[in-house]
């Protein structure tokens, strides 16, 4: 006879089994988080290249982000998203195409199996494991350049909205722009 569902409430709880398996869940889900990684990484390298250069210029107080790093962003990150953008229907179509794969191999599998419907749902689902994690890669992958992609809209409405407010503060002073950063082009350490 099987226990009731709520003993495992009472019982002394197995540590290392607990231990081992949170492991392996880790070690798998690092394994499969780098899989992701290289698929995103190798779609938006470029975007993420300048919103980490971003990220280094509006975080350093002493030196605050200059009229030509605000344009320079404003013109490189529209072709960034472009790319990222297109990467999006590229993974978004290789998604489709695990999904398909996966479902072939359930159903393939299911009909292969003898027993109960259970007993060939069990099995099926058990075949199609790796098909179901190809697809679960894709569509993690597809969600994360997704972000990045809405991340760098954001920030480009950011960048246009502080030009705008720049360009209106310099026509309400009536002061040449290159007197508001001294006429001086102020370097950031990873430029050099």
């Amino acid at each position: 006879m099987a226990k009731p569902l709520n003993s495992f409430l009472t019982e002394t709880v197995d540590k290392d089994k607990v231990d081992s398996l949170l492991k392996k869940t880790d070690d798998n889900s690092d394994y499969f988080n780098e899989l992701v990684d290289k698929i995103v990484n190798s779609y938006c390298s470029q975007l993420d290249t300048i919103m980490k250069s971003l990220e280094v210029a509006i975080s350093d107080p002493a030196y605050p982000i200059t009229d030509m790093e605000l344009e320079s962003a404003c013109l490189k990150l529209p072709n960034a998203l472009y790319f990222a953008g297109e990467a999006t229907e590229a993974i978004g179509i290789k998604s489709d195409i695990a999904k398909a794969v996966r479902i072939d191999r359930y159903n393939s599998a299911h009909m292969e199996a003898v027993g109960t419907v259970a007993d060939k749902e069990a099995l099926a689902s058990s075949a199609s494991q790796y098909e179901q994690i190809i697809e679960s890669i894709y569509v993690r992958a597809a969600k994360k350049i997704k972000q990045r992609v809405e991340a760098g809209y954001e920030m480009l409405t950011a960048i246009k909205k502080v030009i705008s407010r720049r360009m209106l503060e310099r026509d309400a002073s009536g002061v040449e722009s290159s007197r508001i950063t001294g006429g001086v082009v102020r370097r950031r350490v990873e430029d050099e």
